[in-house]
């Protein structure tokens, strides 16, 4: 019997990917070529290991004429499809990208090799800030988690990369902030920073 793994997947990502085609099409004005399909679908379904049967679908399911071969090289550099490439894409801000704000990344690996190949390439522009977590008891205590909520916070205000690393007990007081509910009062963008009962305002 075949194993079936933990999908991890939704219709977020689905829609991100709509959005995204949308906004290559918008954006040059054009038909998508092949290499932007898969650099979408790949941006948005790239953590399964099957990728490649993910793009072969979507470019069945998408009427032939839609789609037009590479123009030139510059298409192909602006949408690269490699490991680095798309990394660099998705941490790319909202004044840089070419489709406005990115989701967050997500990286799920079995060591630390995710944080090595970020610091120690060109894929972020600044300093970034990196926050480590554990599961003993002075890592998870109310203080410990004020206090890493409150750099992140920091952080946030100052437009600073930061970086999770085994902080899965945080994510219920990022719980907005890892899915962008973001509220706009007097033209700046504002979302709420959980600590147990208590809700905090962050501008972002």
């Amino acid at each position: 019997q075949a194993v079936v793994g933990k999908e991890f997947f939704g219709l977020r990502d689905f829609y991100s990917l709509i959005k995204m085609m949308y906004w290559i099409s918008q954006t040059t004005g054009n038909c998508l070529t092949m290499n932007q399909l898969q650099h979408c679908v790949m941006r948005n379904f790239g953590g399964k290991a099957d990728v490649s049967t993910t793009i072969k679908l979507f470019m069945k399911g998408i009427q032939i004429d839609w789609l037009r071969p590479e123009q030139c090289t510059a298409d192909i550099e602006n949408y690269e499809c490699t490991l680095h490439g798309l990394i660099k894409s998705s941490l790319q801000t909202k004044d840089t990208s070419w489709h406005g704000e990115n989701r967050y990344l997500l990286f799920l690996t079995e060591n630390y090799s995710a944080l090595r190949i970020l610091l120690q390439t060109d894929l972020l522009d600044h300093d970034p800030l990196v926050l480590f977590g554990s599961n003993f008891p002075q890592d998870i205590n109310y203080t410990q988690v004020c206090r890493n909520i409150n750099q992140i916070k920091f952080c946030m205000d100052t437009g600073r990369t930061v970086i999770l690393l085994n902080l899965e007990h945080l994510y219920a007081s990022l719980y907005d902030v890892l899915n962008q509910y973001y509220m706009t009062l007097s033209n700046a963008r504002y979302v709420d920073l959980g600590l147990q009962s208590h809700r905090i305002k962050c501008r972002v």
